[in-house]
Order: C-alpha cells, then structure tokens, then sequence
C-alpha cells in the first residue's frame, strides 16, 4: 500500500472594489478563499548494483558516474509527471500534425494576457521536433543567434518575451499523425511539492559483492492555476 500525504494552500480570490462615499463607513468584503491541494504520491527510485570486479578494473569513479547517471533519470521521471498534465489544460491552441506557427504562438500568448498572467516568468517548453519550426520564424532565429546556455539548461531563446525551452519529457504519442502535447504556461500554472529531495544511499551487499546504488525522491505535482497554461498541439 502505498501512503499519501497532501499538503493544502489558500487560493486568495480577487477583492470587489467599491466606491467610497463620503460620510459612509468602509465595509470589509467577505472572505471566500478557497483551497488548493497538492497529494504527495509519487516515490521512484533507482538502483544498480556496482560489483567488486567493476571497480577494481574501472580506471574512472563508477560510482560517482552512476551516482550522476541514476540522479538524472529521477530528474526526469519528475519532469515526466508534470508534463503529463498539460493534456489537462483547458485552454488549447494548435492542432495535431500541425507545424508550430507564428500564429499559434500569438494566439497563446493572448490567451494568458486575458488570463492577467504575468509577462513575467512565462516559459515555452516544445518537443525537440518542434524547434524547427521555431527556426523558420524570423524573429526567434535573431534571438537564437545570440542565446546562451543553450546546452546546459535547455534554453534556446525568447519568442515575444516568452523564454522558449526544448524537452522530451512532454507527452508524445506515436499515431498518424504524431500527437506531440507543447505548452506556453507562466509558472504559478503547475505546482510541485518535494517532500523529499532525490537521495543518495549506498550500501555494501556482501551476498552480491559490490555496493548497491539508491537514489529516490517523493514529490507530488498539480495543476494550480489552469488559465495560466496553454496546451499547444503539434
């Protein structure tokens, strides 16, 4: 049985004005806070066994490789679940086997200025298969010349202000045509709690002579303000 834990946050609604009259007393508005909640239930792990004879014959650190190796793939199973939410977006533009256009873009970014999304701290994450067609836009391939950290971060430039980022860990179906999930979203759109940060433990197993790597992490992700994101199909 695997135990939950959800962790809960006031969502602060938007006050009414009124207009103040002379000799009439200020009447405080009604508080009608919602709430947020965020279940903490996701727990991977990864884990390898590093025997005797692989080290004694290595001319490199293994264990400081794989301790590197396996701590990347927890950062990516963690990137996973929140990409997995942006097919539960309502806002949507684009279509399926569609190229990624000046158009779409546009039409993105008006959908989070009618939402009051800050401009700033907006990001758009697109499939590797999509930066080709940022490419084609003239305007993007001017910033782009300039970028940098591209290799590092995974940064490739800004469209309209909007820092443009390529991952494949967005949701991508494999159909005629391909159903790629891109999305253009501020970041108070998706929310991730770590209860426990990824971990590093080994311990030496004498049945397997050779130490036993474990990393693991406990997080939670959801969806917090949904008129923040656009779910933008490729």
């Amino acid at each position: 049985m695997r135990l939950t834990k959800g962790l809960h946050v006031p969502k602060i609604t938007e006050v009414t004005t009124t207009a103040k009259q002379r000799n009439v007393d200020v009447v405080a508005s009604a508080s009608t806070e919602g709430e947020f909640t965020l279940t903490v239930n996701q727990h991977y792990y990864a884990s390898r066994i590093l025997e005797d004879i692989a080290k004694i014959q290595a001319n490199q650190d293994l264990m400081s490789i794989y301790t590197q190796a396996d701590g990347y793939a927890i950062s990516k199973k963690i990137d996973s679940t929140i990409g997995a939410l942006i097919p539960g977006l309502s806002q949507i533009t684009g279509d399926y086997g569609a190229a990624l256009t000046d158009a779409t873009i546009v039409s993105s970014i008006v959908k989070l200025d009618e939402a009051n999304a800050p401009e700033s701290d907006r990001h758009f994450a697109i499939r590797p298969a999509f930066k080709g067609d940022m490419l084609k836009l003239d305007k993007f391939v001017l910033q782009y010349a300039v970028g940098q950290d591209r290799v590092n971060t995974g940064r490739i430039g800004e469209v309209y202000g909007v820092e443009v980022v390529t991952s494949t860990n967005l949701p991508w179906t494999d159909a005629s045509p391909d159903q790629a999930s891109n999305c253009m979203f501020h970041r108070d759109c998706f929310a991730l709690a770590m209860q426990q940060k990824p971990r590093v433990q080994s311990a030496y197993r004498i049945e397997k002579l050779g130490d036993q790597l474990v990393i693991d992490a406990i997080w939670g992700v959801a969806e917090y303000r949904d008129a923040f994101g656009v779910w933008v199909k490729g």
